[in-house]
């Protein structure tokens, strides 16, 4: 077990195809940490050593799948281990590419990174790179990841740079609170809040607000570095939100197209369109079925309202797909107790207010509406009855009547005419003279005063 946590050195040497494709030059990759770490190199085999979970160092896993590299303890200072270094012999080009080096820790430490590249046979033709990154702030039992680019060809792609997210950031400010790089909890709180925000508006594509929090990150380094916070922890969290916001995009959105169609993919006029940006602001209309909102959100949530109904979509991306609203062919039927179409029925809906659907000719009433949950309202023989039902996943409303019989019967239990029936729904209605004792009527079913 180590006594000190002094930088860990990795170094990598590989043997490197030279520029030319038949020729190959040998590097020697170097790299050295004081923390324990596992480097992937670009096919995906492992070496390194993990000792992650509190296990006795005996117990920790140690991979050896790099060919030609090298791992162990730099035992050359007296009081222990002070790094742990990692040699690496590859033939460039055919080694070139990323080098993930993840640095572990097994008790809360501050680290430090060394990565460097030596030619061994084409030292004019190589580049030699060498990175040094110190104050690495790592929590027990946690990890940070930094990529390692190598390409020998001068010009080519050269960097060591930290894998950075709102986790690994997070992560970092608990491990800067229990160094006392941070002061206070209620500072650390503060960054996890605007950590967690941008998180959540990158999720939603909404760059304009992520970008947003991140600047509110730096400003807050700005007015808690005299007080709150060591320059250490200033440097640090400064570097990695730079990066993040560098990563966003420049351009912001432009707007979003919405067109409204009806069942059979034509344009309709007559909806109109807002949508949310802090409240609800009307899209510019087209007058022909067409809007556009003009926005700089990364996603935005959009209503549609039509003929007295409405639907709304959340969380569409801002692009240029357009955005299609499609009403459905409502289907209002009216058939008697045999299952046969009837006539003439009155046909009402409800979504925020009653309105007229239409009549009913050879049993049926139809109208375009967007997809959601109706009431609708059949009036026949001056009765109603009342429906709910969601057109988005069955558009055809059916009301059924039934065969009302009123009988007229003497004392002895006979059927006897000549009665005359009227009924009662809203208003007093003749049913009409019983024959054979009884008068009947097709009814929507209800509660009637005879």
């Amino acid at each position: 077990m180590r006594t000190k946590a002094t930088f860990t050195w990795i170094l990598l040497i590989a043997a490197i195809l030279c520029q030319s494709a038949n020729s190959q030059s040998r590097v020697h990759l170097y790299v050295s940490s004081s923390a324990e770490y596992i480097v992937t190199d670009p096919v995906g085999r492992h070496t390194g050593i993990d000792p992650r979970y509190s296990r006795p160092s005996e117990q920790w896993t140690w991979l050896e799948q790099i060919p030609n590299a090298t791992i162990g303890y730099n035992t050359s200072n007296e009081e222990g281990p002070s790094s742990i270094d990692f040699e690496i012999l590859f033939n460039s080009p055919e080694g070139d590419g990323v080098y993930t080096i993840v640095l572990i820790a097994d008790r809360l430490t501050i680290s430090g990174l060394v990565a460097n590249i030596t030619s061994i046979d084409n030292p004019l033709q190589l580049q030699h790179p060498y990175f040094q990154v110190d104050g690495i702030p790592i929590e027990k039992d946690s990890a940070v990841t930094y990529l390692f680019t190598y390409h020998g060809a001068p010009g080519a792609p050269v960097s060591l740079v930290k894998v950075v997210s709102a986790s690994s950031l997070v992560r970092d400010v608990a491990a800067m609170l229990k160094l006392n790089w941070i002061t206070t909890q209620p500072i650390a709180d503060k960054y996890v809040t605007l950590i967690n925000s941008y998180s959540t508006q990158l999720q939603q594509n909404n760059y304009t607000g992520a970008r947003g929090s991140l600047i509110s990150i730096l400003q807050s380094l700005t007015s808690d570095s005299l007080t709150n916070l060591t320059a250490d922890a200033c440097k640090s969290l400064r570097r990695d939100v730079e990066y993040l916001i560098a990563q966003l995009p420049v351009t912001p959105p432009s707007g979003v197209n919405v067109k409204l169609i009806n069942s059979s993919g034509t344009n309709l006029t007559g909806g109109s369109l807002q949508y949310y940006d802090g409240s609800w602001k009307d899209a510019v209309n087209n007058n022909d079925g067409t809007f556009k909102v003009n926005t700089t959100l990364a996603t935005v949530s959009l209503r549609m309202t039509y003929e007295g109904g409405s639907q709304t979509k959340s969380n569409v991306a801002v692009g240029p797909n357009v955005v299609v609203f499609q009403t459905v062919n409502t289907q209002v039927k009216l058939q008697n107790s045999q299952g046969a179409l009837i006539d003439t029925g009155t046909v009402q809906y409800y979504y925020s207010s009653w309105q007229a659907l239409g009549r009913t000719m050879n049993g049926a009433a139809t109208k375009e509406l967007l997809p959601a949950t109706y009431t609708f309202r059949m009036t026949y023989a001056t009765a109603t009855n009342d429906k709910q039902q969601d057109i988005g996943t069955n558009p055809t409303v059916v009301f059924t009547t039934v065969n009302a019989a009123v009988q007229l019967k003497n004392s002895q239990g006979s059927f006897i005419d000549q009665g005359t029936v009227q009924y009662y729904f809203s208003s007093w209605q003749n049913l009409g003279t019983t024959t054979n004792g009884v008068a009947t009527k097709e009814l929507l079913p209800g509660a009637y005063t005879f």
